[in-house]
C-alpha cells in the first residue's frame, strides 16, 4: 500500500496536481511515521503552498528526531514562508547557535531573509528577539539598527548601531549607516562624525565617499574635491567615484581636474580648456572624426598635408602674422617647417 501510496503521489505531482500530491505524501508520513517520507512530504507541501501542512509534517519529523539539522530547516523555511513569524525565533536561534563559525554572518543575513515582508515593524522585533543571546556580538546590534531604521524607528537604529560601534570601532559598514542615519537629522553631525571615522580609518572608502558627497550638499565643495582625489588614487576605475568627482570640478570651474576625473588622456586634458574648440569639433562631428581616424591611420601623412595647406595659404596671402598669431618658417630635421605661434606666450587665441 505505502509503494502505490508514492506512486499516486508522484504520479499526480507530474501531472501537476500538487495538492493531490502533498496531501497522499502527508497522509503516507502519518501512518508511517518515516524520515525521509516525512522531508518528501514537506517538500511537495511546499509545491503545493500550503505551508500549513508543510509545518505540521516538520513538527512531526521533530517529534521523531528532535536534533534533526534538516527538520528544522524545513520548519524554518515554512514558517518564513507562511509570515508565521510568531514562531520563528526559537527555530533561528537554535540554526545561529548550531553554527558558531559562521555566526556574524548569518546575523548579518537576517534582514535579507525577511527582505520581501511588509510589515517592517513585526521583523524588527523579531530580529530584536532572535539576536538577544548573542548581544555582545556588533553584528546583532547592527542587524537591529537595519531592522529598526526600516521600520522608522530612528532613534532605536541609532543606539543599535551606536552599540556596534562600541563593540567594533573601526567597523566601517557601521559607521556608514551612523552616518546615514545622522544625515537626516543634522549633517553637520553626520559631517563630524565621518570626519573622524575616516581620519582614523584611511582606508575606509565607502565612508569617504559618503563624507565627500556630504561634503558637497553642505557645499563645502573644496574639502569635498580633497577626499574625491583621495577616493580617485585608491579607486580610479570606480563610477561611483569618477563621476561625482569630474561634476564638482566642472562647478569648480577646475577644467582639468574634471577632465583628469573623467579619466581623459593628457592631450584630451589640454584640449578642455579651450571650450569654444571643444564645441566646435561637436558641431562638426563628422569632420572631426575623419580627421582622427586619418591621423590614426597616417600621422607623418597628415602632417605633410597641414604643411602644404599653410605653405599654400601664405602665398596666397591668407595666413600671415598678426596681433593674435606669430606665422614663422624653422628648420626642423633639415625641411622647412611653417609654426604658428601665440604672439603673447600667455595668451591662447582659439581659431
Amino acid at each position: 500500500r505505502a509503494v502505490f501510496q508514492i506512486l499516486l503521489a508522484e504520479i499526480a505531482l507530474q501531472r501537476g496536481d500538487a495538492e493531490l500530491s502533498s496531501k497522499a505524501y502527508a497522509d503516507l508520513a502519518l501512518r508511517t511515521r518515516a524520515p525521509e517520507v516525512l522531508e518528501r512530504s514537506i517538500e511537495v507541501a511546499g509545491y503545493a503552498r500550503d505551508f500549513d501542512l508543510a509545518i505540521e509534517s516538520a513538527r512531526l519529523w521533530l517529534e521523531i528526531e528532535p536534533e534533526s539539522k534538516q527538520a528544522h530547516y524545513l520548519l524554518t523555511s515554512a514558517l518564513i514562508l507562511s509570515n508565521r513569524l510568531d514562531a520563528l525565533a526559537p527555530e533561528l536561534v537554535r540554526m545561529l547557535e548550531n553554527d558558531r563559525e559562521a555566526l556574524p554572518q548569518n546575523i548579518l543575513g537576517l534582514n535579507r531573509m525577511f527582505a520581501g515582508n511588509p510589515d517592517r515593524a513585526a521583523v524588527f522585533q523579531l530580529i530584536e528577539e532572535i539576536v538577544k543571546p548573542f548581544a555582545d556580538l556588533p553584528e546583532a546590534h547592527y542587524a537591529i539598527a537595519v531592522a529598526a531604521n526600516a521600520a522608522k524607528e530612528s532613534g532605536r537604529a541609532m543606539s543599535a548601531v551606536q552599540r556596534a560601534l562600541e563593540l567594533r570601532p573601526d567597523w566601517e559598514m557601521a559607521a556608514f549607516l551612523q552616518g546615514q542615519l545622522l544625515l537626516r537629522e543634522s549633517p553637520a553631525k553626520a559631517v563630524l562624525l565621518l570626519e573622524q571615522f575616516v581620519g582614523n580609518n584611511p582606508a575606509a572608502h565607502e565612508a569617504r565617499l559618503l563624507l565627500a558627497r556630504a561634503l558637497v550638499a553642505e557645499k563645502r565643495y573644496g574639502d569635498a574635491q580633497r577626499h574625491f582625489k583621495t577616493l580617485l588614487e585608491a579607486l580610479p576605475d570606480n563610477p561611483e567615484v569618477l563621476y561625482p568627482a569630474a561634476i564638482l570640478s566642472l562647478q569648480q570651474n577646475a577644467l582639468d581636474d574634471a577632465a583628469a576625473s573623467a579619466g581623459f588622456t593628457p592631450p584630451m586634458r589640454a584640449l578642455v580648456q579651450f571650450p569654444e574648440t571643444v564645441d566646435m569639433m561637436c558641431m562638426e562631428l563628422g569632420w572631426t572624426t575623419e580627421v582622427g581616424e586619418a591621423f590614426v591611420a597616417d600621422q607623418a601623412g597628415v602632417l605633410d598635408s597641414i604643411q602644404r595647406l599653410r605653405t599654400q595659404e601664405i602665398e596666397a596671402g591668407n595666413l600671415q602674422s598678426s596681433q593674435q598669431m606669430k606665422v614663422e618658417t624653422e628648420q626642423q630635421e633639415g625641411k622647412d617647417v611653417v609654426v604658428l605661434k601665440p604672439a603673447d606666450p600667455q595668451v591662447v587665441h582659439v581659431p
